[in-house]
């Protein structure tokens, strides 16, 4: 199983929001516009520290033990085996 690319663009303007739309459609890409007030008035979201301390710590771990970490591809598949999903 192949992972998915997730690609956010925050237009600044509603001609850019319609050329984006446009270049989804003519490429026939997946595509959903977010609705959230945040994206809608171009606020953004503000991450807590401790989560980025979290990811961080995270990041820090793998780098240091890459072989200890897990595919996510080759965990779900076996989650799938076990469960039968």
């Amino acid at each position: 199983m192949a992972t998915q690319d997730i690609i956010i663009f925050e237009p600044n303007s509603s001609e850019e929001t319609d050329a984006l739309i446009a270049f989804g459609k003519a490429l026939k890409l997946k595509f959903k516009i977010a609705e959230s007030e945040e994206f809608v008035n171009n606020q953004g979201i503000q991450i807590p520290e401790a989560h980025k301390a979290i990811v961080a710590e995270r990041l820090e771990d793998y780098r240091k033990n890459p072989h200890t970490n897990l595919n996510f591809d080759e965990l779900l598949k076996d989650i799938r085996e076990k469960y039968n999903l």
